[in-house]
């Protein structure tokens, strides 16, 4: 039964989450795009891929929740009422995603209605694989802060980003279990790998070396020390077996924390871990590539090669080069 449900197709997804906003009593003339897998009504895309490999891949009564919180932060995203400031200072959490979801969120504002958003996400980069960014946690579901709620809540980036990262640590007492050479954060609470930004939750564990964070997906924060080379070749290892399985995928390329800041984690040539260190970041390279692929062959097709050229060129700067220079494309 299971593996019959994993085959479900993304008709009938679209038809299961347009029934669920017409049950909450959302808006009624959102429309199914096959070629962008994506719900479309006047000017607002709703990118259904991502929830839809999370649902396949979960049991009923996860699913069922997966659902219902997707919905509900897509009605909350598109509410007229603004939430105040008073109200929105206590639910902004500082929080890390892949830069390749908001230059994909983006591209297809810019190639769909020639113009950005009326509700850009906000975002700074944090290396060159990931973002920092802020949201709003409810009760059941999370969104991401946009330029106009900062506009109206009249604060800038970096004192919303403080903000969050005050309420982060919050909820966040240093939580480790032992996982043969290396650590595992064990709060599973949908913050795991954002907590790379709290560095004095790594103190207790005396790393050998800074700490080589990895974060296969957003539950998942593995820690080895940067001079523990079994350690860090046992967390990319099982970084990728996590990719590669579980639900919500990032990439696998390692974080390092020193002196407090997070960098992406380089090694030289001779190191004996330099090739599994290159191979977690052709990974990610490989990951961004698959992940958008197909839609932009559609895209090419549909808006013409110069448009597109323009796209690839802004994810460059989120991984394209690796690639390119890994496979020569």
């Amino acid at each position: 039964m299971f593996g019959l449900f994993k085959k479900m197709t993304p008709d009938r997804f679209s038809r299961i989450v347009l029934d669920e906003i017409a049950r909450v009593g959302g808006p009624k003339d959102y429309v199914f795009v096959p070629d962008t897998f994506m719900l479309k009504r006047d000017s607002d895309l709703i990118n259904l891929r991502s929830v839809y490999e999370q649902y396949c891949g979960e049991k009923d009564d996860v699913r069922e929740r997966t659902l219902r919180h997707f919905v509900a932060a897509l009605i909350s995203n598109r509410s007229t009422k603004p939430i105040p400031w008073d109200e929105a200072r206590d639910k902004l959490v500082a929080v890390v995603r892949e830069r390749a979801m908001f230059s994909q969120a983006e591209a297809i504002w810019s190639i769909e209605y020639d113009r950005p958003p009326g509700a850009k996400m906000v975002f700074e980069p944090l290396t060159k694989w990931f973002a920092k960014t802020v949201v709003l946690d409810f009760p059941d579901h999370v969104t991401v802060v946009s330029e106009t709620q900062m506009k109206e809540w009249g604060i800038r980036f970096d004192e919303a980003f403080e903000i969050g990262v005050a309420n982060l640590k919050k909820a966040s007492a240093p939580k480790f279990g032992r996982d043969g050479a290396f650590f595992s954060g064990l709060w599973k609470d949908d913050y795991d790998s954002s907590r790379v930004l709290l560095p004095e939750l790594f103190a207790e564990l005396h790393l050998e070396g800074d700490p080589v964070v990895v974060l296969p997906n957003r539950l998942t924060l593995l820690v080895a020390g940067s001079k523990d080379e079994q350690g860090v070749r046992a967390v990319l290892t099982k970084a990728e077996e996590i990719m590669r399985a579980e639900t919500k995928p990032q990439n696998p390329s390692p974080l390092v924390i020193h002196d407090g800041q997070v960098s992406d984690f380089e090694v030289p040539r001779s190191s004996p871990i330099f090739h599994n260190v290159q191979r977690a970041q052709r990974l990610a390279a490989m990951e961004c590539c698959n992940d958008q692929k197909g839609q932009l062959d559609k895209l090419y097709a549909q808006k013409g090669k110069d448009r597109l050229c323009c796209i690839i060129q802004a994810d460059i700067q989120c991984g394209y080069a690796a690639l390119g220079k890994t496979w020569g494309i």
